[in-house]
């Protein structure tokens, strides 16, 4: 009879788990020894070091799995049930109906034994369970970041890159991977509370006023992103760049140092491009460039300023790791300084994107195939 995982007894959860834990690798010891004597070859010929890596791997895979399906229980991980959920006298609290998003008693005894047998067979890869548990708890939990308040989520994915940085000392994985664990756990501990995650605010559509009208409405202008968005995003992909390029030490010959730069140059300016475009596409200088030439004002500050950030961001991106790293900067850490600086002035360097809209001296510009063009309002109503 197949039994639901939060309905198992102790012995059914123990059981499962010393079946995988311990069985799996007296398995393997059995059917090599029995191939070996098949072949009558001594046993020492038998290869325990392969053989306990991929059986740690297993044990580590079948916990990542089960940490996996803690957190998906959470309702904003279906956003049926969510919504079900908030026509229901459910309160924080109170018992979910399908289940608790927080590991409990049976994912705590199910990983004990789990660790103890591949400590037992599997002498250094002891490690893997516990971290793989982790991961696959917290990879889920971020999915859940709708749910669950600032810091937690960006706390997860800090710890989740400095995890890339511990490997391969066991001590330091471990420590990181509880960590990594506990403040996903709170997270999502937290969000419980936060119940109903804004699904009950009424969602009214506004009404579709075309480009022109849309634009001179009462309705604020929005910025994109805010203050504490920006420097999360920075901090974030700055450490993340670290941790991952740490891993590579021929980054500090010339050559690869000298390609990096380039790609980081591409990069730049590609973004540079994007921002460019989001706060230009539809607002134009008020002037062309015949015009500028004609009347003399080859700079119009009112619009020209806009153009400073994706040109400093430009510019950032190949020339400040390599003078951090002439500077005596590791190639890892100046490429993760310079990612973390050039992603402030992209996105939080003034002016913001409401402050660009509202004053900025530009003319707005319908591009083609909006809502006002005849052309394309013909073509509508011929389909």
């Amino acid at each position: 009879m197949n039994v639901p995982w939060r309905r198992l007894s102790v012995l059914g959860v123990a059981g499962r788990a010393a079946a995988l834990g311990f069985g799996l690798p007296l398995l393997g010891d059995i059917a090599a020894r029995l191939v070996l004597r098949h072949y009558r070859l001594p046993d020492d010929l038998i290869p325990r070091q392969p053989m306990h890596v991929l059986e740690a791997a297993v044990m580590s895979f079948a916990c990542f799995c089960l940490a996996a399906s803690v957190p998906a229980r959470h309702p904003m991980g279906v956003a049926a049930y969510a919504r079900w959920l908030t026509t229901t006298p459910w309160r924080p609290g109170a018992p979910l109906p399908l289940g608790s998003p927080l590991p409990g008693w049976r994912e705590a005894l199910f990983l004990a034994i789990i660790t103890c047998g591949c400590a037992l067979y599997c002498g250094r890869c002891a490690a893997w369970p516990v971290t793989s548990f982790a991961v696959g708890y917290a990879v889920v939990a971020v999915g859940m970041y709708r749910a669950t308040p600032w810091p937690f989520p960006p706390a997860v994915v800090f710890l989740l890159a400095t995890l890339t940085r511990a490997f391969p000392s066991l001590p330091a994985m471990v420590a990181v991977a509880l960590a990594t664990l506990a403040v996903a756990f709170w997270g999502i501990r937290v969000s419980l509370d936060h119940y109903p995650w804004g699904l009950d605010e009424p969602k009214i559509r506004e009404p579709a006023l075309g480009p022109v009208f849309s634009r001179l409405g009462p309705a604020p202008v929005k910025d994109g992103v805010t203050w504490r968005t920006g420097l999360t995003a920075a901090v974030l992909v700055g450490w993340i760049l670290y941790c991952v390029l740490a891993r590579f030490e021929e980054l500090a010959l010339p050559d690869s140092f000298a390609g990096a730069l380039a790609f980081a140059a591409i990069i730049g300016v590609l973004l540079s491009l994007i921002r460019f475009g989001i706060y230009c596409g539809g607002h134009w200088s008020p002037l062309s460039l015949r015009g500028r030439i004609a009347t003399g004002r080859l700079i119009i500050p009112g619009y020209d300023y806009v153009l400073l950030a994706p040109l400093a961001a430009a510019v950032m991106a190949p020339a400040l790791p390599a003078l951090l790293h002439r500077a005596g900067a590791s190639p890892a850490a100046a490429f993760g300084l310079s990612a973390s600086a050039f992603l402030i002035v992209l996105l939080l360097a003034r002016p913001t994107l409401s402050e660009w809209k509202l004053t900025g001296h530009h003319r707005m510009v319908l591009l083609s195939g909006s809502g006002t063009d005849p052309k394309s309002r013909r073509a509508r109503e011929a389909a």
